[in-house]
């Protein structure tokens, strides 16, 4: 199975062709994305809103 950001670096090549790539010459380290948020904002729906549409982006790469 191909990974996610092999499959975004191939899509991003098709779109910008003279973009030029080389593999990573050390492992790099899974990393956890977090979201806070103050407590005033916890229950705004607009607030709500873009955090689900942030996450459902970051659930993607």
């Amino acid at each position: 199975m191909q990974s996610k950001s092999k499959r975004q670096t191939e899509q991003a090549c098709r779109s910008l062709p003279d973009l030029v790539t080389y593999p990573c010459p050390i492992k790099l380290p899974d990393v956890d994305i977090l979201q806070i948020w103050h407590h005033r904002t916890k229950d705004d729906p607009l607030q709500a809103w873009l955090r689900q549409h942030i996450k459902a982006a970051l659930q993607r790469i």
